[in-house]
């Protein structure tokens, strides 16, 4: 009985990571953050308010405008609710999931892929450094290494 809806939640969840990884290594690779988690978890939280945008449309049509055909609830889901969703998605990941600091910044090397971490939040900075170190990642901050000192942006 189950099998759909698995079927369905397996490929939902592969789908955000795919989608995390390319914008977090292509779309948005200026502005990923050293918190890898966390970046993950919002990323997460973004997809998920698009895809409620997306079920949103379709209720409106089908349940507030009385609009029962197929056809109409095509257009609503797949249509305008993809439309409104991935509008949302692109703002949340963009003004919130991979802002780019405001304040001081640096940049830090994890598993020799640079990350930008924000040294307006020294506390949370350090800790991501530490947390990533702690599992095992090969961490650099650019700042304290007189090698890449000189990169600084």
């Amino acid at each position: 009985h189950g099998g759909a809806i698995l079927a369905k939640v397996v490929s939902v969840a592969l789908a955000i990571a795919a989608n995390w990884l390319g914008n977090r290594y292509w779309t948005f690779r200026d502005a990923r953050r050293a918190d890898v988690a966390r970046e993950a978890m919002e990323f997460v939280v973004a997809s998920a308010t698009g895809g409620a945008v997306a079920l949103l449309a379709l209720g409106v049509s089908h349940y507030a405008l009385g609009l029962h055909t197929a056809l109409a609830d095509n257009i609503s889901a797949n249509v305008v609710g993809l439309l409104l969703g991935s509008a949302v998605r692109f703002v949340g990941y963009r003004q919130w999931v991979f802002k780019k600091p405001t304040g001081p910044q640096t940049r830090a090397l994890i598993n020799g892929h640079e990350a930008v971490a924000d040294r307006g939040a020294p506390d949370r900075y350090v800790s991501s450094l530490n947390h990533h170190a702690a599992f095992g990642y090969d961490v650099m901050d650019v700042a304290s290494d007189p090698i890449h000192a000189g990169d600084q942006a």
